[in-house]
């Protein structure tokens, strides 16, 4: 099974994407990080279920997208996931990766 990491900057998004949605619904706020994580879990045993993100390039840079967000992980080891980032959809993502 391959250990799931949280950057601090992907934990900040997390908290970010928490705050914007409960100031309108705490409800559906806990449901969408809820199901965030969820995704995440996914890469404990297939840690190449996502794609290779385009703009990057780089077969260790992947993303599994969930709803509007782009969820960015780096394959650190075979047995080790790095949580990079959580990128909302609308965004420029370029700003992000530079």
């Amino acid at each position: 099974m391959v250990r799931i990491i949280w950057l601090v900057e992907a934990q900040k998004d997390l908290k970010s994407i928490f705050d914007f949605i409960a100031s309108v619904s705490p409800r559906f706020a806990k449901f969408q990080v809820k199901e965030i994580k969820q995704r995440v879990k996914v890469l404990e045993t297939f840690p190449r279920a996502g794609k290779i993100v385009e703009e990057i390039g780089n077969t260790k840079i992947r993303e599994i997208v969930f709803s509007n967000y782009r969820i960015v992980y780096r394959i650190n080891t075979e047995r080790e996931v790095l949580i990079l980032m959580i990128h909302h959809g609308a965004r420029d993502f370029s700003e992000r990766i530079s």
